[in-house]
């Protein structure tokens, strides 16, 4: 096994910690957030993969378009009508989301996943901040530990491809001080 996957798993390993499957961190709450990483991380990939030959604006379009197709068959579960202040936060949860959307795809065409992946981890920072500011509630040291252990894991990999791209050749270059035969 490569280092890479080696962080990865140990990576993983933080997860469990913030999780504590065998405490009261395991729950639907832990396995609807641990599906929704892998569905971004999903998400992510396939968005830079056809960022070559599709539009911001048209992937843009399309999730949205299916982000509205998921919640609509899920929202008659457990549906509650919005009364006059709900209407403005629904308003600035789109507008936000609308263009945090777009910010990630354009930054993920521009950019190589695996640089672009570590910066993500300023959202540990927003949610600490978000997360005092309206419920008065900081990160327990379990989260930090394991948050800790994840982004540690994700600067390895992070500083591993920086110094592989900085090994690799180009092969015209590499020719170019070949001897003739």
């Amino acid at each position: 096994m490569n280092r890479r996957w080696t962080a990865i798993l140990i990576g993983f390993v933080g997860v469990v910690v913030i999780v504590q499957p065998s405490g009261a961190g395991f729950g639907p709450g832990a396995i609807l957030a641990l599906s929704a990483a892998f569905t971004y991380a999903v998400s992510i990939n396939i968005s830079r993969r056809i960022s070559g030959s599709e539009t911001s604006h048209t992937m843009l379009f399309w999730f949205a378009l299916f982000m509205i197709a998921g919640s609509g068959c899920l929202a008659p579960l457990q549906w509650t009508t919005p009364h006059g202040g709900d209407i403005a936060v629904f308003g600035l949860l789109a507008c936000s989301g609308t263009l945090g959307q777009f910010m990630l795809t354009q930054a993920f065409r521009y950019g190589e996943v695996s640089f672009l992946a570590p910066l993500e981890y300023s959202a540990l920072i927003w949610a600490s901040l978000f997360g005092f500011v309206l419920w008065q509630q900081l990160p327990t040291p379990t989260v930090l530990a394991g948050s800790a252990i994840i982004v540690a894991c994700n600067l390895y990999i992070l500083r591993r491809e920086i110094r592989a791209r900085g090994r690799r050749i180009d092969p015209a270059i590499a020719g170019a001080h070949l001897p003739e035969a």
